[in-house]
């Protein structure tokens, strides 16, 4: 099957984001002056730290959903600008946001979605929105290689398809720092992107999952800058429990349940 999506308008951004919450209540990053560590990594670079506002009191990942479209929106606060203004690769700066579903309750990740901000060069320099599916492994790495070669590849797109900032077309940057909310990277994955390595659609409109949202600066460490949790976790190598969310696209609640 080919590896990379088919060629699409996107869909609309949403006008209305739904807070992602644990028992009713928005999940936000933790309080810091100067950003939290996270896996013994400084704040430092802002771009991948996880917000929640000056204030200190803003939700920090967000959804929405497409139903005519079938297209799932992302939402996560950063502290500081990811959009990259210099140089001919990008527009994203050289860092990897990660969207993880487990749709076993098992805390172990189905779905990896990755933002690559480190995708983009000279001769293709849009970056890419991947996915990887690998179900079984019980530990939160995949094999980087497509399906036809023996690895976890099932879709990849142009996140960017060179838009004037900072619309991106499937990647989007809100500048919302004026007002202490940081800033906003946006991600749509249509529904037809959930598929294993032989096309079989895995995830629907009515599938329930869990999500967790991390941030890297390394392409062997997915959780090497930060991450978004219900709960303080306990760092482990190449392993992490999920928080016990889930949610269902379509005519479900607006809310996500614990």
């Amino acid at each position: 099957m080919p590896q990379h999506g088919p060629c699409r308008l996107p869909a609309p951004w949403p006008s209305t984001w739904t807070a992602y919450t644990a028992q009713g209540t928005a999940i936000q990053d933790l309080s810091d002056p100067g950003g939290d560590g996270t896996y013994g990594v400084s704040a430092t670079p802002a771009a991948v730290d996880f917000f929640n506002g000056t204030s200190g009191n803003l939700p920090t990942v967000y959804y929405a959903y497409d139903s005519t479209n079938q297209v799932f929106f992302v939402r996560m606060r950063m502290r500081d600008d990811p959009y990259k203004t210099t140089g001919n690769q990008g527009p994203w700066v050289e860092y990897a946001w990660h969207i993880v579903f487990d749709l076993t309750g098992d805390g172990y990740k189905d779905f990896v979605f990755i933002l690559d901000g480190k995708s983009g060069t000279q001769q293709s320099p849009y970056d890419d929105i991947e996915a990887y599916y690998h179900p079984l492994a019980r530990r939160q790495d995949f094999n980087s290689d497509p399906c036809a070669s023996g690895g976890d590849l099932v879709w990849i797109h142009d996140a960017t398809d060179g838009s004037a900032c900072c619309d991106f077309k499937y990647s989007r940057r809100d500048d919302e720092s004026g007002t202490g909310g940081g800033y906003l990277v946006d991600v749509q994955i249509p529904l037809t992107a959930f598929v294993n390595c032989s096309g079989q659609q895995i995830l629907t409109e009515t599938t329930p999952f869990m999500l967790i949202f991390t941030t890297s600066t390394q392409n062997n460490n997915p959780t090497a800058k930060d991450l978004v949790s219900r709960e303080p976790i306990q760092w482990m190598p190449a392993s992490f429990s999920l928080p016990e969310i889930s949610r269902r696209f379509g005519a479900e609640p607006a809310s996500i349940h614990g």
